[in-house]
């Protein structure tokens, strides 16, 4: 599916990808696509009053029999925050199956000990990070380094790429906002 559109209110890139597998979490996803990123542009296209932004990408990749594939959408609408949704799919292609972390983890032979520590450094670091903006008087996003959401097990988006698992924790696809952080395992 794609759709380009520019008028007075609206600027519209949409690019969607259809995964063309006989399976019925391939067919869940191709839904869930529709649902999520197709509707929303015909939301868009049909709103009359707010100026809007919204661009949709994605990339896939297959590597070691794994499809791989992430989705990008980027809203601005009126005068709301700006807002990043990822979603990520992976699919053994030999298993037709689809994968968790944990199989990926698995996979790839690393530790569950290590890849958690990976991870709690690097929000660790963006929060320092964000702790310093905010001392000088910046407004910016804060994270919780206690939050569940930082767990290994509770990680769902991720994306295989040139033998790396890239984590991704997408904060806009809960709130309204832009931020995220990609953890390179």
């Amino acid at each position: 599916y794609q759709k380009e559109e520019k008028t007075d209110k609206h600027e519209i890139n949409i690019n969607l990808p259809y995964v063309n597998i006989e399976n019925k979490d391939v067919q869940a996803l191709n839904q869930e696509i529709i649902n999520t990123f197709q509707a929303k542009s015909e939301e868009v296209l049909k709103n009359e009053t707010d100026d809007i932004i919204y661009t949709v990408k994605y990339k896939a990749n297959i590597e070691n029999k794994i499809l791989s594939l992430i989705i990008y959408s980027d809203l601005k609408q009126g005068t709301n925050a700006q807002r990043v949704i990822i979603q990520t799919f992976n699919y053994d292609l030999e298993a037709n199956k689809k994968l968790s972390l944990q199989e990926i983890i698995n996979r790839y032979d690393l530790s569950k000990m290590e890849v958690q520590n990976k991870i709690n450094r690097n929000i660790q670091d963006e929060q320092k990070k964000a702790d310093e903006l905010r001392e000088l008087g910046y407004n910016v996003f804060s994270r919780d380094i206690k939050s569940d959401v930082y767990k290994l097990e509770n990680a769902t988006e991720f994306f295989i790429f040139d033998n790396n698992v890239y984590i991704v924790f997408a904060y806009g696809n809960t709130n309204m906002t832009s931020e995220l952080d990609i953890v390179i395992i």
